[in-house]
């Protein structure tokens, strides 16, 4: 199965860049799944979002400790993505796809090819 995945993450919510996007080959809807986790994973770390949220708490709440905001940061961090199934890839390869998405962003790829969410 082909999809297109959308990754972000619930601070920003994919504007501003902070996003990853990509066409994919997968067995199953889970394996999906982990592939989306691990590309907004790939985003908070890219973008350094951990660190900024434990800046930005300390700021606030000098009391805290830094490594108790380390424990708790998972739940703050939102990871978050879209999967969409490519029902016509109209004749082009997953590498084809993945730099047209690259191309049109989402939105416009998804109204490009027949695709439906998953």
């Amino acid at each position: 199965m082909i999809v297109a995945i959308y990754a972000y993450e619930g601070r920003y919510q994919g504007y501003h860049g902070i996003n990853d996007m990509g066409v994919f080959e997968v067995e199953n809807e889970a394996e999906a799944n982990d592939c989306g986790r691990e590309m907004a994973e790939g985003v908070v770390d890219s973008f350094g979002l951990r660190e900024e949220i434990i800046e930005e708490e300390l700021a606030f709440n000098p009391d805290l400790s830094e490594d108790d905001l380390w424990e708790d940061i998972e739940d703050d961090l939102e990871l978050s993505w879209e999967i969409a199934k490519v029902l016509n890839t109209k004749g082009k390869t997953v590498d084809e796809l993945d730099k047209e998405i690259s191309h049109l962003g989402w939105d416009l790829f998804l109204e490009e090819y027949e695709t439906e969410m998953l």
